[in-house]
């Protein structure tokens, strides 16, 4: 059976956290979600991990590079791997909440081109609520084509975290995706390089736990604050200046 949803992680020595979250998956998985795992050549014990579970569970689809080709080359690449109408990419630590996987089923038999899926953040130990809700939204939201800027001044902020997106593989497919390897946002250039065709939804119920801090680049935060998150904003030609100055100013470091 093809499967209708295809959750996609990129994955880089982080077996410790990879095993709840797909614990987490896993529990609410059906015959419709399959789980496409990219390891950018982990030398802890990913591997063994992976294997592990797939002896339970054949939806899992475990692809292993040889050497570490950075963030946005794995997303892509897993996205390519899959098989689902629809791709979740979600981060190798993520919790999901009872119910997301159905929720997002739900959502995508509305035919959305996008969903980005609400968070709640906690500390890196996860014992303690930081933000019930990232995204400061009461009710879902649903944007026209027409209103892809306003999507982008809504969202953009919120999806430098990647777990929140659920894009068409299609739309995802058809889309320039080379030049945004490196940014460690491909998503965010996948999606805002031009107007989607279609409608987005924005799920205002968490469905996701974030713990802070977590990052694979947190000891890069500067240079990727500072120098590459503006540059990508700044490079989407169909996004208004007026928009991305809501969401970053051109050239951030001047202010410090």
């Amino acid at each position: 059976m093809t499967p209708r949803l295809s959750i996609c992680i990129a994955t880089l020595n982080r077996a410790r956290f990879l095993k709840e979250t797909l614990d987490g998956i896993l529990d609410q998985a059906n015959d419709e979600v399959e789980v496409v795992i990219v390891d950018g050549a982990s030398s802890d014990g990913t591997e063994a991990v992976v294997q592990g579970l797939q002896q339970r569970y054949p939806c899992i689809r475990y692809i292993r590079r040889e050497k570490a080709m950075g963030v946005d080359r794995d997303f892509d690449d897993a996205v390519q791997h899959a098989s689902g109408e629809y791709c979740w990419l979600l981060c190798d630590d993520d919790l999901l909440k009872p119910g997301a996987v159905a929720k997002v089923l739900s959502e995508t038999r509305r035919e959305h081109g996008l969903l980005v899926v609400n968070a709640d953040v906690w500390d890196a130990g996860y014992s303690k609520l930081l933000e019930e809700r990232r995204m400061k939204i009461d009710e879902d939201r649903v944007y026209p084509s027409s209103g892809f800027e306003a999507l982008f001044a809504d969202t953009a902020k919120y999806l430098t975290f990647i777990g929140g997106v659920v894009i068409r593989r299609d739309l995802w497919m058809a889309r320039e995706r080379e030049r945004f390897f490196g940014t460690e946002f491909i998503h965010v250039g996948v999606i805002f390089q031009a107007s989607l065709p279609g409608t987005a939804l924005v799920i205002s119920k968490p469905l996701i736990s974030i713990r802070y801090g977590m990052a694979q680049w947190t000891a890069r935060s500067f240079d990727i604050w500072m120098f590459k998150w503006p540059e990508l904003v700044w490079s989407l030609p169909d996004i208004s200046d007026d928009a991305k100055n809501r969401v970053t100013l051109r050239e951030p470091w001047r202010i410090l």
